[in-house]
């Protein structure tokens, strides 16, 4: 009853969501993105897109959803889709947000000055780019009805976490190495709090405005309630009501090389996520090679979802070195054995837009 109450709803991993529903963009082995559904919210593009690799298993009614984009760099492979997301969105009265490191403006200009617009000028389509330094985030329009020539300058403001955040969840980032800076993101519905109907019965309490202040903790330590002629402490009672759930959190690394430091600032970051899309590029036997491309071995991986007590681990970013693929998922197995492959979808969406 109260699953259909408050509209929670289970995906095929068994967890709780809310609002946030994601799924892995690409085939097997593919340029992969993470689509992150944005449901019960109003507004027409909601989603998130993560990454931007090859999104042909991305339906035109989810391209034109898509609201905001982060990006973790500016490689080939992580940027590939954009011109799709930018076909689909041409006709649209929208502004896309684009996240991610430094230069990610002067990137997608030139993306965009690599088309000629001389007769859409009456599409109302704008993009607007945050870059992320280590201490500001500056922000930056693109208009398609100027043919996206000019690079407006809206403001700068200091770094900060969440650099997101709604009425519904919150997005935060962390800088990783990847020899330039490549931007990791985790999606953080925010906790619910609701009452044990049966337990406020019993207690003879009415239902009424001061429920939404025992869930917001708006009391103070020392205030009391009377409950059938006794005074019984607010704190007891917020015990007694009060249900508390964590709201269900999404995370994603890739395109990084592991150090003690970044080791510790990742495992803190994606600490308890319920779904952690992380890369598993090479073999731990290849370290080496990790290395100098900066990039996680399998081990390395499974290490960080073991000790941030990730609930379910998603390989994703796995080298072509390897014509067997289930070695990467055996050896991050055998450290962390809640790790598999996500489900990507076999059919292509891609479809003309006119």
């Amino acid at each position: 009853m109260f699953l259909a109450r408050v509209n929670l709803n289970l995906n095929i991993y068994g967890i709780f969501m809310n609002f946030l529903f994601p799924k892995p963009v690409g085939f097997f082995r593919d340029d992969h993105s993470i689509y992150v559904d944005v449901k019960n919210v109003q507004g027409k593009a909601q989603s998130i897109l993560i990454d931007c690799g090859n999104n042909h298993t991305v339906s035109m009614k989810e391209f034109l959803r898509i609201g905001t984009l982060l990006v973790s760099h500016a490689h080939i492979d992580h940027l590939i889709g954009f011109d799709n997301i930018l076909r689909m969105n041409l006709r649209e009265n929208k502004r896309i947000r684009i996240i991610g490191p430094d230069s990610m403006a002067n990137v997608i200009h030139h993306r965009l000055q690599g088309y000629m617009w001389n007769l859409i000028y009456d599409s109302q389509l704008e993009i607007e780019v945050w870059e992320i330094s280590a201490r500001l985030i500056k922000k930056y329009l693109f208009l398609c009805r100027e043919g996206f020539s000019k690079k407006h300058f809206m403001e700068k403001i200091p770094a900060q976490n969440p650099v997101i955040k709604t009425d519904h969840y919150e997005i935060r980032y962390i800088r990783l190495n990847h020899d330039i800076t490549s931007i990791g993101y985790s999606i953080t519905e925010h906790d619910r709090f609701r009452i044990r109907k049966k337990c406020l019965r019993e207690m003879g309490l009415p239902e009424g405005q001061w429920l939404k202040q025992l869930k917001n903790k708006t009391f103070s330590p020392n205030d009391t309630m009377q409950v059938n002629g006794t005074n019984i402490p607010m704190q007891a009672i917020y015990k007694n009501l009060i249900i508390h759930e964590p709201g269900f959190k999404l995370s994603y690394i890739t395109d990084t090389i592991l150090n003690n430091s970044l080791k510790k600032k990742i495992t803190e970051f994606v600490k308890n996520s319920d779904q952690l899309y992380c890369e598993a590029t090479f073999l731990h036997k290849d370290i080496k090679l990790a290395r100098q491309y900066y990039h996680l071995t399998a081990k390395q991986t499974a290490l960080i979802a073991k000790e941030a007590d990730v609930k379910n681990l998603f390989l994703i970013h796995l080298s072509l070195r390897y014509s067997n693929p289930f070695l990467l998922l055996k050896e991050a197995q055998s450290v962390f054995p809640n790790a598999q492959f996500p489900v990507f979808s076999d059919s292509c969406m891609v479809k003309r837009k006119i």
